[in-house]
Order: structure tokens, then C-alpha cells, then sequence
């Protein structure tokens, strides 16, 4: 996707750009919803030196809900995501693969799991922050 295609789908869900990035090699662009209160972006869009996008990143707390292969990915226990993507490349055979620390991936996931960081806030439960590229 190029800029003008994020800025346009995230518009569609009443999202804004809040800070434009510029370093060598690429450009960042990150977005949050007018007149929420938030603090920080709720999107944050990396786009590498061709102008495609090459990464994104989602806030759990006030980013919208991301979904791959049917998965939620935003929001939830990192523990209970990684489970259950796990659970769904062993089903459809996808060749899970570990890496060195531990973590698994699937290149037809094409995402990042990781270890997301998790923030708790007392009466609030837990949310994740994860990252895909497109």
C-alpha cells in the first residue's frame, strides 16, 4: 500500500495522521482517532525508501481490532495469542517454525509476535501491542 492508500483506509475509520517521522531509509506515520483523549498514537505506519508500506503497529489499547486468519490479535493475553495461532498452524499445516528465543512464526502469518509488551492497568485487564507487516 502507499501512503496516500493508508491515509485513506485509515481515514475511513476516523483515524488521523498525529506525527510524521522522516529518517534515512524510511518514513513513519502515526495515527490516532480525533477527540478520543487518548494519549499517543493508536497506529503507527512504517514505510520503507519506495514509499511502500512495510510495517505497522497497533496500540492495544487504542488502536482498532486486528484480525489474521480469523485470529484477534490485538488486546489479548500474549500467552492465550500465541496459543492459539499456534494451535491454527498446526491444523492447517502450516510449517511452525521456533526461533532461538523461543517464539514461533509462520511465514503465512507475516507477522511479528514476539513478545509484545503487555500493559496492566488495575480494573482494566491487559492489552497487547502487536505488530504485522503487510
Amino acid at each position: 500500500m502507499s501512503r496516500a492508500e493508508v491515509i485513506a483506509a485509515l481515514a475511513s475509520h476516523g483515524y488521523s495522521v498525529c506525527v510524521e517521522e522522516r529518517r534515512a531509509g524510511w518514513e513513519a506515520l502515526h495515527f490516532a482517532k480525533k477527540l478520543t483523549g487518548a494519549w499517543g498514537s493508536a497506529v503507527d505506519c512504517y514505510f520503507d525508501d519506495q514509499g511502500s508500506l512495510a510495517y505497522v503497529q497497533v496500540d492495544g489499547r487504542s488502536g482498532p481490532q486486528v484480525t489474521c486468519e480469523g485470529i484477534r490479535l490485538i488486546g489479548r493475553v500474549p500467552s492465550e495469542l500465541a496459543q492459539e495461532m499456534q494451535d491454527h498452524v498446526v491444523r492447517h499445516d502450516l510449517g511452525l517454525l521456533f526461533g532461538p528465543t523461543g517464539d514461533f512464526s509462520c511465514d503465512s502469518f507475516q507477522l511479528e509476535l514476539g513478545a509484545p509488551v503487555t500493559v496492566s492497568c488495575p480494573g482494566h485487564g491487559s492489552s497487547s501491542r502487536g505488530r504485522t507487516t503487510p
